[in-house]
């Protein structure tokens, strides 16, 4: 009795953290297409996207909300839902390899899509994060 009471206890946990897994990756992908909605809108009212220093170095205040470049955007699709307590950004510039599971990775680019644009005006961006029930690499481009 004791050993199926512990068999059926090691099966829902495995469980339950598989179903955590699939939440917070169901939340990174939520923030992510919000952060990219707001991108192309900030694009078609300023003709560029911001660059990576806007988006990487500024609290969630900054970049999120009525006062910020994004004005669409809720502060929380900035926040990964791994990062730690009292992050309000968690946009880093795109980096080698793949993103850790606690934060976004943001870039902007020249038009010609590879050049790192460093001052405004940008044409092009990308977004990435990592699942965290796989592993893989999720990357989201500008429409333009």
């Amino acid at each position: 009795m004791v050993t199926v009471i512990g068999v059926l206890a090691g099966i829902f946990i495995v469980s339950y953290s598989g179903i955590q897994e699939r939440g917070r990756d169901t939340q990174r992908e939520s923030d992510m297409l919000a952060v990219k909605s707001q991108l192309e809108v900030y694009f078609n009212e300023n003709g560029s996207y911001p660059t990576a220093q806007t988006m990487t170095s500024s609290n969630g205040s900054t970049i999120a909300g009525g006062s910020g470049i994004l004005k669409g955007l809720s502060a929380d699709a900035l926040v990964n839902p791994l990062a730690s307590s009292g992050t309000t950004n968690s946009l880093m510039a795109i980096s080698t390899g793949n993103p850790p599971n606690d934060v976004y990775w943001y870039q902007s680019y020249d038009s010609d899509g590879y050049t790192i644009c460093g001052t405004a005006p940008c044409a092009k961006f990308k977004l990435m994060y990592t699942k965290e029930t796989d592993g893989s690499t999720v990357t989201l481009s500008s429409i333009n």
